[in-house]
């Protein structure tokens, strides 16, 4: 889970847009100055974020105190768990996919309609929350393809750097997608 998921996604969605009017290809090379545009509804959004994920971290420090105990345990008893320390693993990565799909239902599409400046911070999250559980299966497998390349790009980092832009770069186009602009 990504705590600041929605913070770095701001200037990409202006280069986003750039790229879509120009038809190109999105490039790494995008001007810090792209994040110009973020407003405070957006920080709370990013506040909110950041609060569910330190709710999972005493969550799962309270598991682990229930579970496993007082004694900490070693990184070897991840390969070969006990009984104790696989309960704390499953029900730590049940929290964490509950609390992730709550951030994600409330970010993946309200910090494109607040960046757009479409909807009020309100009106958006209900947007993005009934957006997503509209369209819950597509939604479910792109956070999971989401989930599994952040982590996995993060652990080698340089893989990180190609693919988040292109999946912030995809995330704008499923906006678009699902919230077409209005011609007037």
């Amino acid at each position: 889970m990504h705590a600041g998921r929605p913070r770095p996604a701001f200037g990409l969605f202006r280069h986003g847009r750039s790229c879509s009017a120009r038809r190109t290809l999105p490039v790494l090379g995008y001007c810090p100055c792209r994040f110009s545009r973020t407003s405070r509804e957006m920080l709370t959004i990013a506040l909110v974020c950041t609060l569910l994920f330190m709710i999972w971290v005493a969550d799962v420090a309270t598991v682990y105190g229930f579970t496993v105990g007082r004694v900490p345990a070693s990184l070897l008893t991840l390969f070969f768990p006990s009984k104790n320390v696989l309960s704390f693993m499953i029900w730590s990565s049940v929290l964490g996919a509950l609390l992730a799909f709550v951030i994600f239902s409330i970010s993946a599409f309200s910090v494109p309609l607040l960046y757009y400046r479409r909807a009020g911070l309100v009106q958006a999250i209900v947007s993005s929350v009934t957006a997503v559980f509209a369209n819950l299966l597509p939604s479910l497998l792109w956070a999971v393809i989401l989930a599994v390349t952040i982590i996995g790009s993060i652990l080698i980092f340089p893989l990180f750097l190609l693919t988040f832009p292109v999946l912030a770069f995809a995330s704008h186009a499923l906006y678009r997608e699902l919230f077409p602009e209005l011609s007037v």
